[in-house]
Parts: C-alpha cells; sequence; structure tokens
C-alpha cells in the first residue's frame, strides 16, 4: 500500500505522541493503515499492537 502524506502525517503524530523507545515509524504507519481499513486483528510478535488495541491472536 502506498503510504501518502496524510498517512504519514498520522503516523509521525502518532509516534511524537507515543513517546515511547522502541516504537518505530513502521509500526505506527501499520497502526493508522489498519484502523482505517477497520481490522481488529494482527497477526504480529511486536506487543505495540496489543498495546494500540489490536487483537494479537498469538498472545
Amino acid at each position: 500500500m502506498w503510504v501518502d502524506e496524510a498517512i504519514h502525517t498520522l503516523a509521525v503524530a502518532a509516534l511524537l505522541a507515543a513517546r515511547r523507545k522502541k516504537l518505530s515509524l513502521l509500526d505506527c504507519v501499520g497502526f493508522v493503515v489498519m484502523r482505517r481499513k477497520g481490522a481488529r486483528e494482527a497477526f504480529a510478535f511486536d506487543r505495540h499492537f496489543a498495546e494500540e488495541g489490536f487483537a494479537v491472536p498469538l498472545d
């Protein structure tokens, strides 16, 4: 998926607001895209997805 300026801006804002170490811009882009698409579940080994409210079935 192409990351346009709007997605990038929202992701950077989320990254700066989170103020957490080891949270990446790529994670934040994923959160923005998943929320826009209505995704509620993530296949991920990264705890950040669960912290952001996504169901992570591997937990």
